[in-house]
């Protein structure tokens, strides 16, 4: 109802709109959820939830501080963005400005425990998916008898002294299967 003055009747109030905002912040967290499942890998998706948890939460306490101000040096005067056109003065846009900085803020301040929440469900599916990853890897083989190195070490490859040996018998390189004095070469070590 519009009173003669062409303002929208009642004039808004804080409670309403708090409650509008926080119904907005709602909603926009399952369309977060929604929007972070276009990011590809998950470790930018978890970036992603991250940074648009920090993001909500300097907006919420920037909103709710200056919408709060702007309301307490409104007096009581606020408006819906509908009643722009009733704006009169340098300081008229301010009752308009408080209720929208206002909800902007409650609605960053439901928004940020919704996005850290889905940054730490991204970041535990995340562990999970190493886990099995790392559960279901095959266990490396141990070395059998006929692959050891004459001194019985692990490494084929390594001499006793620590470094490689190779020799060059009949055009191809033999790693650590000569033995020392035998056909295939001198025994250098």
């Amino acid at each position: 109802m519009r009173a003669e003055d062409a303002i929208i009747r009642p004039l808004l109030r804080m409670r309403d709109v708090a409650a509008r905002g926080a119904l907005y912040g709602l909603a926009a967290v399952p369309l977060l959820g929604v929007a972070s499942l276009f990011v590809g890998d998950h470790h930018d998706r978890r970036t992603f939830l991250g940074v648009v948890g920090l993001v909500a939460a300097f907006i919420a306490m920037v909103g709710i501080l200056l919408g709060l101000f702007f309301w307490w040096t409104c007096g009581g005067d606020i408006r819906r963005c509908r009643d722009w056109q009733t704006v009169t003065g340098q300081a008229g846009p301010i009752t308009v400005a408080a209720p929208v900085l206002l909800r902007l803020g409650v609605l960053a301040l439901v928004l940020f425990p919704g996005a850290l929440g889905l940054h730490h469900l991204v970041d535990g599916a995340v562990r999970q998916l190493a886990v099995r990853q790392l559960s279901h890897a095959r266990p490396a083989r141990p070395l059998s008898a006929d692959r050891r190195a004459p001194d019985g070490s692990a490494h084929p490859a390594r001499a006793p002294g620590g470094r490689a040996r190779r020799h060059l018998a009949g055009g191809r390189a033999h790693r650590g299967r000569c033995r020392p004095g035998g056909p295939q070469g001198t025994g250098d070590r």
